[in-house]
Order: structure tokens, then C-alpha cells, then sequence
């Protein structure tokens, strides 16, 4: 049988003591740890991993940074498109319900609020991996959301956080509530990457339909918990 490849894991992080905490615990979890100090550092770092087909699985990246701070940084990330699939978990200090909702609106998959525990931070990390990996076809209904361990329907609608967006308003590391064109639903409960957003809007073009794309306005794992600031 095959030996499966570990996941690469992209640290960003310009304080050290964090930036090697968080490389010694995803070693001991058999990650393949790599780092950058900071924003530019890691942009340039990613396009000589792609060189090399070494693209990371996914990106731990500190909201605040000399230069270029985690939201410019994951911007500019988003924006390339070879890089734009690869989720970005966002480690702040602040929980304010705006900072995350900015954070997620810029594209990141998921986030972490210092101070962390090491069980929280795999978690996070096992749940962005797991996601960004599913295919979806959205040319068929996907039903796998009923056994979805998000957010469900129902807590969305009692929690009123249900928000339609326009099909321009997409971007990858959204969780969708649902997206359906004309009548008919397409995808439910899923987290956006770049291929399906293409398709979507490749779908889009064929059919002659703008979807309805209904989303949470901050919606991914346990956001919904955070105090009210």
C-alpha cells in the first residue's frame, strides 16, 4: 500500500517563539511544517513551492504583521489564482464578531482566536483540510450536507444570520448555506473553493440563470459562539 504524503502546512508568522510552537506541534503530528516571518516572505515562498509542485495544503496565517498584516496577506493570496483554493485558517488576538467576518470576507476558510489549545488548533486545521479536498459536481444535487457536521438550515434560520448574496459577491473559503438556479438547488452546506466557483458561474453562463446563493453571515464551525462585542 501506498505511504500517504503528509499535508504541508504553511506558517505565517513574523513572532518567532509562536512560529516555532506552532512548527513543533504540526511535526509531532506528522505535518510537514514550512514558515515564512511574514506577508511578502510567504507570497514569494509560495510561488517557488509551485515551481517546484509543492503547493502547501493549507496556511496558518497571523492577522497581525509588520508591512503587510494576515488580511492584505491572504488578499493578495486569494487573487492568484493557482493559490486561491488553498484554505487559510487566520490566527487572531481579537474576537470581535467584525474582525472575523472581515477575515472571512477576505477569504479565509476559518479562524483561530489567541489563546488557543493545541486540540482546537488540529481540529481546525483536520476540518479546513478535509473540506477543501471534497469535490462537488455541481451539476447534481449534493445531499452530502445532511450528514454535515456545519451549521444546519435550521440553526440558521433561528439564528437569522441567513444572508443572499449575488453570484459577483463569490469568493473561495464562503460557506454556503445553498445556491440554487432556478428552482432547482445545486449545492448545500458546502465551503467554497476556486474549481467550484468556476463551475458555478460556468453553469451560469450555459443556463442563462443568476443562482441564489444564500450564505451565513459569519458561519464557519463555531463562530456562531462568539460573545456579543
Amino acid at each position: 500500500m501506498k505511504e500517504k504524503v503528509p499535508a504541508t502546512i504553511l506558517v505565517v508568522d513574523d513572532d518567532e517563539w509562536s512560529r516555532n510552537l506552532l512548527l513543533t506541534i504540526l511535526t509531532q503530528e506528522n505535518y510537514e511544517p514550512i514558515s515564512a516571518s511574514g506577508g511578502i516572505e510567504a507570497i514569494n515562498l509560495l510561488h517557488r513551492l509551485h515551481q517546484s509542485k509543492r503547493d502547501p495544503s493549507l496556511i496558518l496565517m497571523d492577522m497581525m504583521m509588520p508591512q503587510m498584516n494576515g488580511m492584505e496577506t491572504t488578499l493578495r493570496i486569494k487573487a492568484i489564482e493557482r493559490f486561491s483554493a488553498i484554505p487559510i485558517i487566520m490566527v487572531t488576538g481579537n474576537s470581535d464578531k467584525n474582525v472575523i467576518i472581515n477575515c472571512l470576507t477576505a477569504g479565509a476558510a476559518d479562524f483561530l482566536v489567541k489563546p488557543f489549545n493545541r486540540d482546537t488548533l488540529l481540529d481546525r486545521i483536520c476540518k479546513s483540510l478535509k473540506y477543501s479536498a471534497v469535490e462537488v459536481n455541481p451539476f447534481v444535487l449534493d445531499k452530502s450536507w445532511r450528514n454535515s457536521d456545519l451549521i444546519d438550515l435550521s440553526d440558521a434560520a433561528r439564528n437569522k444570520h441567513l444572508v443572499e448574496i449575488s453570484w459577483l459577491q463569490l469568493k473561495a473559503g464562503m460557506k454556503v448555506v445553498s445556491i440554487h438556479f432556478d428552482a432547482k438547488p445545486y449545492l448545500r452546506n458546502c465551503i467554497l473553493d476556486q474549481k467550484k466557483i468556476d463551475m458555478i458561474n460556468k453553469l451560469r453562463e450555459n443556463s442563462g440563470y443568476n443562482p441564489v446563493i444564500k450564505i451565513l453571515s459569519f458561519s464557519l464551525f463555531n463562530l456562531l459562539d462568539l460573545p456579543n462585542k
